[in-house]
């Protein structure tokens, strides 16, 4: 009588459950880092804002002081309406400093006419949602305009 070797071919149910088994695990641990790309998206959205917003600032407050207007409140450097040398919270002042042009939403922030909103795509206009730089004006001139990111609603 001849004697057959055999071979083990291919693998036991028993590891397959195992392997299964670990890359579930691996997917329940890894997905919910993945799957918030768009909140992270967002939040880097305003980052890149405030960071335009102040170079905006920058820029205009620079021009105010050349101009000698960076102590007078309403005055108008290269066609942007400024306070106190900064861009003041309209279309006219910090928007057209900006130079703002595609997926950037904003609006004014409610009844309080010295905070401009900038928001991304996509989130909701209200500064309660928790996904917007707000722009605030100069209050003074001894005083500068300044900006808030609110991000925890992203």
């Amino acid at each position: 009588m001849k004697l057959m070797n055999k071979k083990q071919a291919g693998f036991t149910l028993i590891e397959l459950i195992i392997v299964i088994v670990i890359l579930g695990i691996l997917a329940v641990t890894a997905a919910p880092k993945f799957l918030d790309l768009q909140g992270d998206a967002k939040k880097s959205t305003l980052q890149g804002i405030d960071g335009a917003i102040n170079g905006a600032m920058s820029v205009v407050y620079g021009k105010s002081i050349i101009a000698g207007t960076e102590k007078l409140d309403n005055q108008t450097v290269e066609t942007i309406v400024t306070d106190f040398g900064y861009p003041n919270a309209t279309t006219s002042g910090i928007v057209a400093a900006m130079e703002l042009s595609g997926d950037i939403q904003t609006g004014v922030n409610g009844a309080d006419a010295t905070e401009f909103l900038f928001y991304p795509n996509g989130a909701s206009s209200d500064p309660a949602s928790g996904c917007v730089v707000i722009y605030k004006e100069a209050p003074s001139s001894a005083a500068a305009a300044s900006t808030e990111i609110i991000d925890a609603g992203c």
